[in-house]
């Protein structure tokens, strides 16, 4: 019996609990960031 799960979009095997970042180095990638960058004067 196994105790890991399975990403869904990698395939990567995460221990119970873990969440696979691969979605976050996927934005950071396409050069989205976790900010609106200023674009509404409040950063």
């Amino acid at each position: 019996m196994s105790y890991f799960k399975t990403c869904p979009h990698c395939g990567a095997h995460l221990d119970p609990g873990e969440v696979c970042d691969c979605r976050n180095e996927e934005n950071a990638a396409a050069g989205i960031a976790s900010t609106n960058g200023g674009e509404d004067g409040t950063d």
